[in-house]
């Protein structure tokens, strides 16, 4: 008959039963043990037929371990006990020895290597440096996490009469604590930015820049975004140092950003001397990823005022609804048009460019229900088309020569002249002598705007008297629309 024993937490066998009376008469009958000892005052417990667990019985030399759900046998591994003491460089932790000692004859600093982090899982390791300098302990592919922190680190130095305590959990080489004088403790980045985010809705990296201060071994990353005006992690990395500045890109797991957000991110960046953490640096401003870069005002469509502005536009890292496209003379707005998300250019028809003040373009984002924008710079007309000076050479024969008069300029209006405010021409002339400077003759402003010829009637001089012409050039100005002055210089004629 199949019997089931079920002794529960702080059992006491009956008053009476001897050492050998809890006997199981069958292979099919259990023994439950509820997590608390068996009370009796010998043998608390003796089982004359085989105990099985997991399906099996166990072997000689194993014991029974814990699955979480039941129990199962496993091969008994004992921590290691001996100390092993060493004075030159190479050592590798094994299993052998749990107390590592850094003897006082060395002579020079050293390494101490750890092995993959699935050895001696969960065996804490001591380490002391009795000598006079540095021991060095490295794990494998940046593995050791610093104390007191979550930064993997690539090595730990321990100073001379310093200290350590490293566990591994499986993952990762846990320095548990650290003692006696740490490196030297690096500064703080002195610059720390968010770059090249990937494009989409959820970007899976963000490629955070920073410089590298002097003492740094290696650095620890985290970005966070900004929601609802607090910061909120989103992801982090581990890097060793290798120049000045450097880069990193810090992933994200999908769905981790607050897309429904503004997309203000924020990076961290904490420098590490071994396992002695510097001040950390944060980006700032916050980086927005909302926003449209490289807002422009492309060529105009149409010859005169009012003409049609085409806004073109970067599309933000982060894929909005839909865009609002604004033209403004200082505050004023001048046109609006709406534009999908999958935009980057679009027209604002029939603006009147008839002005003094400075133009832009604002490109607002809409995502959900946040909204951020960007602006053009002051837009400014292509400089007008010139052709050479042209006009009629009288010589007088008196000396100094005046002999150029009816000096004719004339440009080329690239939109349309009817779209500036004015125009200024200005004439030169140059003597071909290296000592010679150039010399403003004369120059008219105020001009029609219509206006796309001007003759200078003169007369001006023609020569030095020494056999070298004088060669004459003009500038043509547009004071327009934009706010800018944008102007053109003819090639020199010798008149």
């Amino acid at each position: 008959m199949n019997r089931n024993l079920i002794i529960g937490s702080g059992a006491v066998l009956p008053s009476g039963v001897t050492q050998d009376a809890v006997v199981l008469g069958s292979v099919n009958s259990t023994v439950y043990l509820g997590g608390g000892a068996v009370q009796a005052s010998a043998t608390a417990l003796k089982i004359a037929t085989p105990l099985y667990a997991g399906g099996a019985t166990g072997s000689a030399g194993q014991i029974l371990k814990s699955t979480g759900a039941g129990i199962e046998w496993a091969t008994a591994g004992g921590a290691p006990a001996a100390a092993l003491t060493f004075i030159t460089t190479g050592t590798t932790v094994t299993s052998a020895n749990s107390v590592y000692v850094f003897g006082s004859a060395a002579t020079m600093a050293a390494i101490l290597t750890l092995p993959a982090v699935s050895t001696l899982v969960g065996v804490p390791l001591s380490i002391k440096n009795q000598s006079l300098y540095v021991l060095t302990v490295n794990a494998p592919a940046t593995t050791l996490v610093a104390p007191a922190t979550t930064a993997v680190i690539t090595t730990a130095p321990i100073a001379s009469g310093g200290s350590c305590q490293i566990v591994s959990d499986g993952t990762n080489w846990l320095m548990l604590n650290a003692a006696g004088a740490p490196p030297t403790t690096p500064i703080a980045p002195a610059t720390v930015a968010i770059t090249n985010p990937a494009s989409g809705v959820a970007p899976s990296t963000l490629t955070v820049t920073y410089s590298v201060p002097t003492n740094t071994t290696s650095f620890l990353v985290q970005i966070a975004q900004i929601v609802g005006g607090s910061p909120v992690y989103v992801g982090a990395s581990s890097v060793a140092a290798s120049g000045t500045p450097m880069a990193v890109a810090v992933p994200a797991a999908a769905g981790t950003y607050a897309t429904a957000s503004t997309n203000l991110f924020r990076a961290y960046v904490t420098p590490f001397n071994g396992w002695a953490p510097g001040p950390f640096s944060n980006s700032s401003p916050d980086s927005d990823f909302s926003k449209p870069t490289n807002v422009a005002i492309a060529t105009p469509v149409g010859g005169n005022s009012p003409v049609g502005l085409t806004v073109t536009w970067t599309a933000p890292a982060f894929a909005p609804d839909s865009y609002t496209v604004e033209i403004f003379a200082n505050t004023d707005l001048l046109g609006t048009v709406s534009a999908l998300g999958t935009a980057t250019s679009a027209t604002v028809p029939n603006v009147d460019v008839r002005t003094a003040n400075p133009i832009t373009a604002r490109v607002t984002v809409t995502q959900g229900s946040f909204s951020s924008n960007a602006s053009s710079t002051g837009y400014t007309w292509t400089v007008p088309v010139a052709s050479p000076p042209t006009g009629t050479f009288n010589y007088d024969g008196n000396y100094p020569y005046y002999g150029i008069s009816n000096v004719g300029c004339a440009w080329t209006t690239p939109y349309g002249s009817g779209n500036y405010t004015s125009i200024k021409v200005e004439l030169w002339h140059q003597h071909k002598n290296p000592t010679s400077d150039d010399e403003l003759v004369t120059f008219t402003e105020g001009l029609s705007i219509n206006t796309t010829t001007i003759t200078f009637p003169g007369p001006f001089i023609s020569s030095s008297g020494s056999g070298s012409p004088w060669y004459y050039y003009y500038k043509v100005y547009y004071v327009n629309w934009g706010g800018y002055d944008s102007s053109t210089t003819s090639i020199t004629n010798p008149l």
